[in-house]
């Protein structure tokens, strides 16, 4: 509730999002959390206090999550993403980018 309560719309350059906790705890794709951050609602506010040409950063180290919230971003059609490099490592979920780094 934040996003909606205390900021402007497009008034936001860039969102990073380090590491969110994934909503499938248990491994069972019933057991949903309540308190799941990254919800379709939520990455519409994101949306909404981008400025144009603003960027969500996600940065993840569960493969399986990512995927999910690639493939959710894409349904949303909301953003865009931005091509790396030719040779960066990275993977095309219905139009969303996934990159994949390595510490070091």
């Amino acid at each position: 509730q934040v996003l909606p309560r205390h900021i402007q719309a497009g008034s936001v350059d860039h969102i990073f999002v380090n590491f969110p906790e994934p909503p499938h705890v248990s491994g069972s794709e019933a057991a949903e959390s309540q308190l799941h951050l990254l919800t379709d609602a939520f990455f519409s506010e994101m949306h909404r206090v981008l400025r144009p040409g603003g960027r969500v950063t996600i940065l993840s180290d569960n493969r399986r999550y990512i995927l999910s919230l690639a493939a959710t971003l894409a349904g949303l059609q909301l953003f865009a993403s931005e091509r790396q490099a030719p040779g960066t490592e990275s993977e095309d979920i219905q139009g969303v980018e996934v990159h994949c780094g390595r510490p070091g």
